[in-house]
């Protein structure tokens, strides 16, 4: 969803997963040649262009909990890392993230389809893969070199829960 702000573009993204096969993998491939073909048009432009979403590829080691064991697993394969990389490598956008954390693990995902571990309840294995910090970067924030000047911070907020006892009750 691209909402145009006067000042600024945002983007907002899902993109494609490509765990269904290699026809998949093309189709994510395709998508990321398309944002990188509207932001490269909006930097020639002069906007300033914000890219938010889940972009479902951890970019670097120090975006997935245990980088040896996926590598060979959609979200960690070669050419999506150096899809991302090329993005970045050419300031086409900045790793809003890693330009506040440089060399910080912390992650947006934990996914429990790819763990062994099994639970009786599927949101108590997300909890523990929480807990343990077993999990991926893939949700991001990329913003061009003219959008980077107004970012002040950038910060996960992983321990934030969705569970009903975590919510502050009303206390009328």
């Amino acid at each position: 969803m691209l909402t145009d702000h006067g000042t600024f573009l945002l983007l907002n993204i899902y993109a494609p997963n490509a765990g269904r096969g290699p026809s998949h993998l093309q189709q994510k491939l395709a998508f990321y040649e398309e944002l990188s073909s509207a932001v490269g048009r909006w930097n020639l432009e002069g906007r300033k262009v914000l890219v938010t979403g889940d972009i479902n590829t951890a970019h670097t080691e120090l975006d997935i909990y245990n980088p040896r064991k996926y590598m060979l697993g959609t979200g960690f394969l070669d050419v999506e890392r150096e899809w991302v990389g090329f993005f970045l490598g050419d300031r086409v956008c900045v790793d809003v993230w890693r330009e506040f954390h440089p060399g910080v693990r912390k992650y947006t995902f934990w996914d429990q389809k790819r763990c062994t571990a099994r639970l009786p309840h599927g949101w108590r294995l997300i909890l523990v893969l929480r807990e343990k910090n077993c999990g991926w970067r893939i949700d991001v924030f990329y913003a061009n070199e003219a959008m980077m000047k107004d970012i002040l911070s950038s910060d996960i907020h992983n321990n934030v829960s969705l569970l009903s006892h975590d919510t502050p009750t009303d206390t009328r």
